[in-house]
């Protein structure tokens, strides 16, 4: 997920990418894991934002999901953010990590890092 929006609520790049993401579990019957990652700065509102993520989940209807907050050192996500999602997938032995395009605009995250740290395809929607 990039940057928290005003509130705590899902930023449109986010839900867009999280709704992507329930159709693609839904039709090939997958569990769906669904990372925050946030620096440590801004956590009050990440943990509003996964608190949405998940009402928004279960409000959708889907089966088999999980929601996890992560919190990065320091004021702002930079490198540290992609070494997280990495370790994330590594460790639910992720076969797709998927992300809003949004994260790597607004520098929530590297790109170029997530290229070397996910050790899965990785999909960045628009």
């Amino acid at each position: 997920m990039n940057e928290p929006a005003e509130g705590g609520a899902l930023p449109t790049g986010s839900k867009q990418a999280l709704q992507a993401v329930v159709n693609f579990a839904r039709t090939n019957g997958s569990a769906l894991h669904v990372a925050v990652v946030s620096p440590q700065g801004a956590a009050e509102s990440a943990a509003q934002q996964a608190d949405a993520a998940r009402n928004w989940l279960g409000s959708e209807g889907v089966e088999s999901w999980d929601v996890v907050l992560k919190l990065v050192p320091g004021e702002e996500a930079g490198p540290g953010a992609a070494v997280v999602v990495g370790d994330l997938a590594d460790e639910l032995d992720a076969d797709l990590v998927v992300l809003s395009a949004d994260a790597c605009h607004m520098h929530s995250v590297d790109a170029n890092l997530l290229a070397e740290f996910v050790p899965c395809p990785l999909l960045m929607l628009p």
